[in-house]
């Protein structure tokens, strides 16, 4: 069976259905057809992702000023 391929949109979905308050990671798992160790990495990398864009210092928007 082929790898199945996500785009960014579809991951960054169920990664925040996941970040709800009354979430349940393994039914979304489940309905999505993950394990819920791939959700956990996603959900990392979203977050670290948006840690990185509020980061202080310099930004692509204050060099073009």
């Amino acid at each position: 069976m082929p790898k199945r391929q996500w785009t960014a949109e579809q991951k960054t979905q169920i990664v925040l259905a996941g970040l709800m308050p009354e979430a349940n990671i393994a039914a979304i798992c489940r309905e999505h057809q993950i394990s819920q160790s791939q959700f956990y990495r996603w959900r990392d990398a979203f977050l670290k992702g948006g840690e990185a864009a509020l980061q202080n210092g310099p930004s692509s928007r204050k060099q073009e000023l």
